[in-house]
């Protein structure tokens, strides 16, 4: 019998990770942010990274020096950036970019997406909700915003492990009226996560089961 496939599925938040550890059997901690437990015949841990590029690339790159991983896959949230994409639609990313405001990472590298619709992820500083930073983003190919993927990468390239990248959009990155306020109160914080738990619960947990398989025969 051949040793069990590894793989480590990164998440920013917790509201995030949560409907990927209830995914999983068995889940057993391995420190405040870590997670690991079975999926099929896989064993999987599923890491807390917290936001940010820094944090994800930091983070990332520990979890995988002490538990190493065949295949990473980064989940979570993510902000539109074009207008055929509708909150709750889930998009693949084939091409990882670095926004302007975002230093010390991999400006643009390309990867193989696993599914539709497909398009550019672009790693930003701080949150969108404005309208023109919005269309800047679009301009330079972004048809989605987020703030981890260019970190979870260069941990990833750094360790030599391939990384897939799949989101859930959560908001309209300042082009919908019901998009977050530029300054976010407790309230519109604790609506997001909400918000976030549901979409990752709804539009991505259920996919592991059929993806990590697939994962294995794309790296492999």
């Amino acid at each position: 019998m051949g040793t069990a496939p590894r793989f480590l599925l990164v998440g920013a938040m917790r509201a995030e990770t949560a409907p990927l550890i209830a995914a999983l059997s068995r889940p057993r901690p391995q420190g405040l942010r870590l997670v690991e437990g079975r999926l099929g015949g896989a064993r999987v841990a599923v890491l807390t990274c917290g936001v940010g590029f820094v944090k994800a690339r930091q983070r990332t790159a520990a979890t995988l020096a002490r538990w190493p991983a065949q295949v990473v896959l980064n989940l979570g949230t993510c902000g539109a950036l074009v207008p055929e994409l509708s909150v709750g639609d889930v998009v693949h990313g084939d091409r990882i970019m670095l926004a302007s405001d975002n230093q010390g990472g991999p400006a643009d590298t390309r990867l193989s997406p696993l599914g539709q619709p497909r398009g550019t992820v672009v790693t930003v500083a701080d949150p969108v909700f404005d309208p023109a930073r919005r269309a800047a983003l679009a301009k330079m190919g972004g048809v989605v915003c987020e703030m981890e993927a260019a970190g979870v990468l260069l941990a990833c390239t750094d360790a030599g492990v391939p990384l897939r990248v799949i989101k859930v959009v959560s908001d309209l990155a300042g082009g919908g009226t019901g998009d977050p306020r530029p300054r976010p109160g407790p309230l519109d914080v604790a609506r997001f996560k909400a918000q976030a738990l549901r979409l990752v619960q709804q539009g991505l947990a259920p996919l592991l089961p059929g993806l990590l398989p697939d994962l294995l025969r794309t790296v492999g």
